[in-house]
Order: C-alpha cells, then sequence, then structure tokens
C-alpha cells in the first residue's frame, strides 16, 4: 500500500508540474516545486536513519536486531524491472521539468535527495548480503 501511495504521489507531481509547465499555470508549478522541497527534506532523515541502521546492527542486541533488521530488508529490496524505468523516467522527466522551468536549485536539490537515497539503500543493501538477511 506504500508503494501505490508513492507512486500516486510521484505521478500526481509529476502531472501537475507538466501540466503547470505546458499550460504556464504558475500556480501549479509552485505547487510541485514546494512538495518537491518537502520530500527532499524528508529525504535526508530517512537516509541518515538508513544508514545508522546499517551501522548499528552488528552493534546492537539480539531484540534490536530482529528490527533493525527489518529496516535493512526492506531498504535492501530490488524493485522490478517496471518499477526501475518508471522511476528513472519519472526522475528524469521532473528534472528537466524542473529545469525548463527556471527551477535550477529545485532540480539540483531533487538529483542530490535522490542520489542520497540511493546511496543509502546501497549501504543497507551491502550491510544486509553482508550479514545474510537477503
Amino acid at each position: 500500500m506504500k508503494t501505490f501511495i508513492a507512486y500516486v504521489v510521484s505521478l500526481l507531481l509529476l502531472i501537475s508540474m507538466a501540466a503547470g509547465v505546458f499550460y504556464q499555470i504558475d500556480g501549479l508549478v509552485t505547487l510541485a516545486v514546494s512538495i518537491n522541497w518537502m520530500i527532499c527534506i524528508l529525504a535526508i532523515p530517512i537516509a541518515i536513519a538508513t544508514v545508522a541502521a546499517s551501522i548499528l546492527y552488528e552493534k546492537s542486541n539480539e531484540e534490536s536486531r530482529i528490527k533493525i533488521a527489518k529496516v535493512l530488508v526492506q531498504a535492501a529490496k530490488r524493485k522490478s524491472f517496471i518499477a526501475r524505468v518508471t522511476g528513472w523516467t519519472t526522475f528524469l522527466i521532473m528534472t528537466s521539468l524542473f529545469a525548463w522551468s527556471g527551477w535550477i536549485v529545485t532540480a539540483i536539490a531533487y538529483v542530490l535527495a535522490s542520489l542520497i537515497i540511493k546511496l543509502a539503500n546501497s549501504i543497507a543493501r551491502d550491510e544486509a548480503i553482508k550479514q545474510n538477511l537477503i
């Protein structure tokens, strides 16, 4: 269910940004930019928590390991081919639309937040493989 909601939010953000840019509706562009900034700001604590879970797994007791293992396995899950293609397509289109509409700093923040999340998930995946969790 969480994945479905994430895809819906992502597609609605993409549609509102595209409509705002192509039909020159500044309110939609501003709305999409502000939602994007909220998502980018939320990405930082999520990435920090994922990396912290990777670091703390070996140092935790058995009770905590079970909870941390769930976080690591969730972050380490591989997406299907369709989900990856959809994600990369959405990422490229959103970055292009932000840059095209003049929101260059927002485009850069979007790219950096995406890369930080991908790096944190990669660290979690490496730890999950190292600990034989997946």
